[in-house]
């Protein structure tokens, strides 16, 4: 994030505590077939044929998380939030395929290479200007040549309710009600095109809902 930008954290902090007494309910949930979000990257990775090392980006409550490693995958999940990864920690219960660990997506504490594909759901757009070009640069870096990443995005017109500034860059900082202290920013298809122009295969789709889903590759393998 750029100086002076807050990172949402403490929204977010706050959204996930507000979880703390909802655990049961949501291992009930893993017992159910996933919602349209999950399935379509369950789907993306299951395409490859093969168990892949994965990093998730803005893990949450981590359910995504843990029905990746069901499909065998070994899965590494970050979220800004330490109320977030220490709810998905608490619901994995041992499950000695994922790790859940505190980090920013524009400063993934992984070696060059690491991961052979990376999901990042509805978080990108959190970022400012400056956060979402790191964030862009650091999925191409920790992800291994030929690996796939997949990210989704609200549509770029969204309006979400409460009063908010709103830097030079049009990043929204929220400033009272449900949403005090979000960070969010509407990001256009052109950007998109731009910042991940190094991908291979690039597709940018647009659902009926105005949900983008932004799919490559990284080159070589």
């Amino acid at each position: 994030m750029a100086p002076g930008t807050p990172d949402g954290r403490g929204f977010w902090d706050r959204v996930f505590r507000g979880l703390a007494d909802a655990e049961e309910r949501f291992r009930e949930r893993l017992a159910e077939a996933p919602p349209p979000s999950q399935q379509l990257v369950i789907g993306f990775l299951g395409a490859e044929g093969r168990p892949l090392r994965v990093l998730e980006i803005g893990c949450g409550t981590g359910t995504l998380a843990l029905r990746l490693a069901r499909e065998g995958h070994r899965v590494t999940a970050v979220d800004i939030s330490e109320e977030a990864v220490g709810f998905a920690r608490r619901l994995a219960a041992g499950l000695a395929a994922v790790t859940f660990e505190v980090a920013g997506a524009d400063r993934l504490p992984y070696a060059d290479a690491s991961f052979e594909a990376v999901v990042a759901a509805k978080v990108l757009d959190h970022l400012d200007r400056a956060g979402l070009e790191r964030a862009a640069a650091e999925i191409r870096r920790v992800l291994a040549p030929g690996g796939a990443f997949l990210a989704t995005f609200d549509p770029p017109l969204q309006e979400v309710p409460g009063a908010y500034c709103e830097p030079e860059d049009g990043t929204r900082v929220y400033a009272e009600g449900e949403y005090e202290g979000m960070v969010w920013r509407p990001v256009s298809d052109d950007e998109l095109r731009r910042l991940f122009a190094w991908g291979e295969q690039l597709e940018l789709e647009t659902t009926a809902d105005g949900e983008r889903r932004l799919g490559g590759r990284r080159p070589g393998g």
